[in-house]
């Protein structure tokens, strides 16, 4: 069980530097048209995030798509940019990949059989397994997407994932780190899940 979890983590580390652009570049597209400042009836007492100063508050009707963010970062930052937010992937990804792999092969053993394994039984370890993946370190993940969200007024100056967690923590408290934890976690049982259930199908036939 500690190799299993190990090598979800190593296979964690090394898909964290694939997955960072991509994420960059899907956060990106998902928060032009967000508005995320108080509204005047809004009924928030707590101020914004500075963070979030670079988000729109209105739509705008010709928003750049993927290539034309890709250029944008790539002529503002260099390859460089294309992993800002690593730190936060990276521990993500790392500890995600250990729970994931290591509550599935922990569930599966409690429900195994004569060293078998069913359909049904295969899906609740999956389940269990996406719950625990997203569970870990949710906060890293919502660390790393405000960094990722964000746009400095100097593009050379970029706040590191330190100093955006400690911001996050004076404007939002521990609650902050947790928003939208929930349907991420909903999201992900039913996902791994199937995603568990085909492997093992596919395992057996391959065999």
């Amino acid at each position: 069980m500690t190799g299993l979890v190990a090598a979800g983590a190593i296979s964690g580390a090394f898909t964290s530097y694939i997955l960072t652009p991509i994420e960059l570049i899907k956060c990106k597209l998902q928060v032009q048209n967000v508005g995320l400042y108080p509204t005047a009836h809004s009924t928030s007492k707590r101020p914004p995030l500075p963070a979030l100063a670079a988000l729109h508050t209105s739509a705008k009707p010709n928003n750049p798509g993927p290539l034309q963010l890709i250029q944008q970062v790539y002529r503002t930052q260099g390859l460089r940019g294309f992993w800002r937010g690593q730190m936060g992937t990276f521990l993500r990804e790392t500890g995600g990949n250990a729970a994931w792999f290591g509550t599935y092969e922990y569930i599966s053993s409690l429900l195994k059989r004569d060293n078998e394994i069913c359909a049904r039984d295969m899906m609740i370890s999956g389940a269990f397994a996406g719950m625990a993946y997203n569970l870990v370190l949710f906060p890293a993940d919502s660390i790393k997407s405000r960094m990722q969200t964000e746009i400095a007024s100097d593009m050379r100056i970029q706040r590191g994932f330190w100093e955006v967690g400690k911001e996050m923590w004076r404007f939002g408290g521990i609650k902050v780190f947790y928003r939208g934890c929930l349907i991420t976690v909903l999201r992900a049982a039913p996902a791994s899940a199937v995603i568990f259930s085909v492997y093992e199908e596919l395992k057996g036939i391959a065999q």
